[in-house]
């Protein structure tokens, strides 16, 4: 999982931030545009409903981000039984699914 942004300039409807989600099991890639950082979660759980008709989510893995380490990020994971990995900071090798559908933010476009 990867929060990429802000982009320059704003997409359409003021869209700046793109989330990134991505089963390591099948490759299907999810990409949820943000207005905002805080609307992080939101999109969390609309990837959680989205997934729930196919599987259910284990575990994730994301870079050392705030918005992942938050108190309510973190109860949500814990609701659902999911595994919050987080990864080692400067270590791209360890979140290399997301950021190989991540070309510098250009999936935006």
């Amino acid at each position: 999982m990867d929060l990429a942004g802000p982009v320059d300039p704003v997409e359409y409807d003021g869209f700046g931030y793109a989330l990134t989600c991505v089963d390591d099991f099948t490759g299907l890639s999810c990409i949820y545009l943000l207005k905002n950082k805080s609307h992080a979660i939101t999109c969390f759980r609309a990837y959680l409903s989205d997934m729930a008709p196919y599987a259910q989510v284990k575990a994730i893995r994301a870079e050392f981000g705030r918005e992942f380490e938050s108190k309510k990020f973190n109860n949500m994971c814990l609701e659902n039984k999911i595994a919050n990995e987080i990864n080692a900071p400067l270590s791209p090798h360890q979140n290399g699914s997301t950021l190989q559908n991540e070309v510098g933010g250009h999936y935006l476009k």
